[in-house]
């Protein structure tokens, strides 16, 4: 479900865990489905710093909700630089 882009204290599992609890599966706005990644960006402090969601949902209502809903993943807090977890999400058809 995702990939992480830098060395860093929390494990692969508790961020994964919290994106995969951020449920997107609410977030089809529109016409457009299908598998997209987001970029997560964690700060120490365990909050999510920024989310950015590729193609094809990218500045489109359906990314702007997925990146609200991504946005409330909480990690503990670790020591060092910001992590990056790059997450792989699916939007179903109606």
């Amino acid at each position: 479900m995702g990939t992480i882009r830098s060395i860093w204290s929390v494990t692969y599992s508790t961020a994964n865990s919290g994106v995969r609890r951020s449920d997107v599966t609410m977030c089809r706005r529109g016409k457009a489905w299908g598998v997209a990644n987001a970029k997560v960006t964690f700060a120490n402090d365990g909050s999510v710093g920024q989310v950015v969601v590729g193609p094809p949902f990218a500045g489109a209502p359906t990314g702007l909700c997925v990146t609200d809903t991504m946005s409330a993943v909480q990690v503990p807090t670790f020591g060092g630089d910001p992590a990056v977890f790059v997450a792989q999400f699916y939007v179903a058809p109606r």
